[in-house]
């Protein structure tokens, strides 16, 4: 009697396993959510909203660990920070560890600075559908793909140039703040401050609690 072949090993994933299926047809638990952002240039006397969802995404994992991404950087693919991160409520620029960026994302939560639009477990396809969905519905001003007819769409070289804008402005604002500023009888401006070096006297240091100017 002839011996029986031998059955070859069963892969894994083989027969609707999850490694046989493509990605869109994997079904995972998808968020769409959306992120707000400060308005530039705008004052309550419009009575408009200060913050308005300018992003959306979408994630097949715990969403903010997404938003953490968007707002400082990192993450499987190395992605670098948003330019327009600054202007979502509740943003710390200074949290550098991870367990800071953490804190900080759940106090962006907090402030109204993201939320979940959307969340349901379903087909991969089904998720990103829903993303395009609300972009054509909220038409955010930060997003990139689908969203080219926008006319609210901020290209991202214009996203770039407006965060280097707004961080020199945060720079002189800090220098005023920390030496001071002053208008003089002429109609000029000066900056001044506490036990600071004298502007041109070679280096030398002005006495202790008087004034200098810079």
């Amino acid at each position: 009697m002839p011996a029986r072949p031998q059955r070859r090993p069963r892969r894994s994933g083989s027969r609707g396993g999850a490694a046989a299926r493509p990605k869109a047809w994997t079904r995972v638990l998808g968020t769409v959510y959306g992120i707000s952002c400060e308005r530039e240039g705008r004052t309550w006397l419009l009575r408009r909203p200060r913050a308005r969802i300018e992003y959306v995404g979408m994630y097949s994992g715990d969403w903010r660990e997404r938003v953490r991404q968007h707002l400082y950087g990192g993450g499987p693919w190395r992605c670098k920070p948003k330019p327009w991160a600054d202007l979502v409520p509740g943003y710390d620029p200074g949290a550098k560890t991870l367990a800071a960026q953490r804190m900080a994302v759940r106090r962006v939560i907090e402030f109204g600075g993201a939320m979940v639009l959307w969340q349901k477990r379903c087909f991969y396809w089904h998720v990103k559908l829903r993303e395009s969905w609300f972009i054509l519905r909220i038409r955010p001003g930060n997003n990139i793909q689908e969203n080219l007819g926008n006319p609210r769409h901020v290209p991202k070289w214009e996203q770039e140039r407006l965060r280097g804008k707004r961080d020199r402005a945060a720079q002189r604002w800090h220098d005023d703040a920390v030496m001071g500023i002053r208008k003089l009888p002429d109609g000029s401006w000066e900056r001044y401050g506490q036990d600071r070096v004298w502007a041109g006297n070679g280096g030398e240091g002005a006495a202790d609690g008087q004034e200098s100017v810079l």
